[in-house]
């Protein structure tokens, strides 16, 4: 379970990464752990890694909106630096709250809620690095993080304000985070998509592998 105790779902996930002994026993030990806390939850499974857990949750009274996109890339990383019109540099440490403002600004969360996610605890970890885009060198509206695990990696925390989308920031960011990845060795990147970034990593070369059941209570009884 990774709670950030913030009123946002998709922020307190809980990831089943066994096969659980039993599912309806484990659905229930994780919505009784975040209700007890009054915080809204998500849970994530693969059928293939923790068989019989979604199903458990429908009965349960979860819901399903959606099944989020797994996906590698296994390629050469494109390059990074100047992307078209968009300029992309890596965060220091001092600039976390950068990375939290627009966090907050892409996910519609008050900037505190961003700056609790983005602390300079976080970017001070030597695995996680993050970088931001803009269309030029005063202002930055699309981030991107990847923290590099032994062996894989992962990118996180790809977000664009909303007045700057579609002029290829998202892609900008997460093309640095790739690049950064190779560079300390990596050749395996994961990363988990939204819908409406499935087609544009597609066109990067990640492949999609699998698909997360994601189970979360039904809106009115989300805290």
């Amino acid at each position: 379970m990774l709670s950030s105790g913030l009123p946002v779902p998709l922020f307190n996930p809980s990831f089943v990464v066994a096969p659980p002994d039993d599912p309806a026993a484990t659905i229930s030990q994780i919505t009784e752990r975040h209700r007890s806390r009054g915080t809204p939850f998500v849970i994530y499974a693969r059928d293939e890694v923790a068989p019989g857990l979604a199903d458990a949750g429908l009965e349960a009274g979860l819901v399903e909106h959606w099944q989020p996109a797994l996906m590698v890339h296994e390629g050469p990383a494109e390059p990074s630096g100047t992307v078209g019109r968009a300029r992309v540099r890596r965060l220091g440490i001092d600039e976390a709250p950068l990375h939290g403002e627009i966090l907050a600004a892409a996910f519609g969360m008050p900037p505190e809620m961003g700056h609790t996610l983005a602390s300079p605890t976080v970017l001070a970890d030597p695995r996680f690095s993050a970088f931001v885009a803009g269309e030029d060198d005063e202002r930055a509206d699309a981030t991107a993080a990847v923290i590099c695990g032994s062996g894989t990696a992962g990118i996180y925390d790809v977000a664009v304000r909303p007045e700057a989308q579609g002029r290829g920031l998202g892609r900008a960011v997460t093309a640095a985070a790739l690049a950064h990845a190779h560079q300390e060795g990596h050749r395996t990147v994961l990363l988990q998509s939204t819908r409406e970034g499935e087609r544009l990593y597609a066109r990067m070369g990640f492949v999609t592998t699998s698909r997360y059941r994601q189970l979360e209570p039904m809106s009115d009884e989300a805290h």
